[in-house]
């Protein structure tokens, strides 16, 4: 214990003698921590942390590839239609697709990101809103009444 005082002291000395080499050890060490902090974060947020959705270890995406494609290809909703009726491997099956769109109250219009979602979309994930409804089945059928349900941010600055 007695050593580990004496190194502490030296240690301390040195330190003081030479002050830019102690600012370059300083911001080096917190720079270094704070990538690290950086990292950990971006890694808990993405790869650590389960969905939102009440089981997430039961939820699988379905994508469809081609050799002559790379990535994953949008599957048309007729493939959808065809998947859900004769596949019997999933408990649940909900469809959807990325978009964006303009949004306007009478203000200048905002453009927004979204998903078209089928009806029983938020029944598959095991969540509900926290306001308002769900959508009804048969809500998402060709020609129906077009419905909107809104998150939480864009209802709280629009319509909140």
């Amino acid at each position: 214990m007695e050593t580990l005082f004496k190194d502490l002291r030296y240690g301390w000395r040195v330190l003081y003698r030479n002050p830019a080499s102690t600012l370059i050890a300083v911001l080096t060490l917190a720079i270094g921590i704070g990538a690290n902090a950086a990292l950990f974060s971006v890694i808990n947020g993405v790869l650590l942390k389960s969905l939102p959705i009440k089981d997430p270890d039961h939820v699988a995406f379905v994508w469809y590839t081609t050799p002559r494609v790379a990535g994953i290809l949008a599957s048309s909703s007729l493939n959808y239609r065809d998947l859900k009726e004769q596949t019997h491997a999933f408990s649940g099956l909900a469809g959807r697709r990325a978009l964006t769109a303009n949004f306007s109250e009478g203000g200048e219009p905002e453009r927004i990101t979204g998903e078209q979602v089928t009806a029983d979309y938020f029944k598959v994930l095991g969540v509900d809103p926290l306001r308002g409804r769900d959508f009804l089945p048969g809500e998402d059928k060709v020609g129906g009444e077009p419905l909107v349900l809104l998150s939480w941010n864009l209802w709280q600055r629009h319509a909140g």
